[in-house]
């Protein structure tokens, strides 16, 4: 529960005068835009710079840098000058969801290929509402929403913080895909056991990617290690590589492609899956169409008719 003293106080003008600054990298042009004094206007930075017990800027012979600290501080000032905008454009309208925005993280595959059909639902009837969409990993996801950068974040979920709530929609399976001249692809409708690939060229995510660590663990509790050849940073990457014949992958469902471009196998023996996951920054109230649209994209997300549906025939998976 946020309390009155918790509240630092400051003002949406000095809130401008910071993200002004920051754009001009110069007190005596930002002053100007301004229309104000560089003196009143310096006064300002160092008022705020003390109530926040941080410097956001660093001074030198030629123009103001933002600082680490300040980063986070711009970031957030900026978020609130544009809902704040947005808001007294028509209290009205927010209030009735018809404007408005909200910001969404999440990973490449789910921004690409599911959301934009729960952004679809949601635009039939807030045709005013702009929605901004970052992509990211897992860490980058977590941290947009910690900073409160983005409203929500959907993403596999693992551990998470204190001070992170999490809605835990539905498990997604991992599948083996394989160019369409492996030898492993041949019995396309059976599922591959993991010990299959231990003498296989494999494309691997990386130490960092949870998905690779709960394959590793797999593998390691199995007794063999994967032969990676190569080190991808994404899904996607990884996909490609198959595509050229490079090795096999393991991914997630919701990574798989529609294009029946290489062959996808069921994984078992053990069969692994993710936690797919919608999260945001505890204690934080979001406005009435960011809070609609990570409803709508929970409800989608736990609906037989979101992406798992297209996974159901292992034949049209790829």
């Amino acid at each position: 529960m946020m309390h009155f003293g918790d509240v630092p106080d400051l003002n949406a003008k000095q809130l401008l005068a910071l993200v002004t600054i920051a754009e001009y990298g110069s007190l005596t042009t930002a002053a100007s835009v301004l229309d104000m004094g560089q003196p009143a206007l310096s006064r300002i930075l160092q008022r705020v710079e003390r109530v926040l017990g941080v410097k956001v800027f660093a001074r030198n012979t030629r123009r103001l840098e933002v600082t680490p600290a300040g980063r986070e501080v711009i970031s957030v000032a900026e978020r609130v000058l544009n809902d704040l905008q947005l808001a007294l454009r028509n209290v009205g309208e927010v209030a009735g969801e018809q404007r408005g925005q909200v910001i969404v993280s999440t990973f490449g595959t789910f921004g690409l290929g599911t959301l934009p059909r729960v952004v679809r639902q949601f635009r039939q009837s807030r045709q005013n509402v702009l929605i901004q969409v970052r992509h990211g990993c897992n860490t980058e996801i977590l941290d947009d929403v910690s900073r409160g950068v983005s409203d929500f974040g959907v993403m596999y979920v693992s551990s998470l913080p204190d001070t992170i709530q999490c809605v835990r929609v539905r498990q997604d399976p991992l599948y083996v895909a394989l160019p369409w001249s492996h030898p492993l692809g041949k019995q396309k409708d059976r599922p591959l056991k993991l010990n299959e690939l231990r003498e296989v060229d494999y494309i691997s995510l990386g130490h960092n990617s949870h998905t690779q660590r709960l394959i590793d663990g797999a593998t390691v509790k199995a007794g063999f290690s994967l032969r990676s050849v190569v080190v991808a940073p994404g899904f996607q990457d990884v996909l490609q590589f198959v595509r050229a014949g490079v090795g096999v992958g393991i991914v997630p469902g919701e990574a798989l492609p529609k294009r029946r471009d290489l062959i996808v196998r069921a994984l078992t023996a053990p069969a692994l899956s993710m936690t797919i996951g919608v999260v945001s920054l505890r204690g934080r109230h979001l406005n009435p169409v960011a809070s609609r649209l990570m409803k709508m994209t929970t409800e989608f997300l736990r609906s037989e008719g979101g992406a798992k549906g297209r996974l159901d025939d292992g034949r049209d998976a790829a």
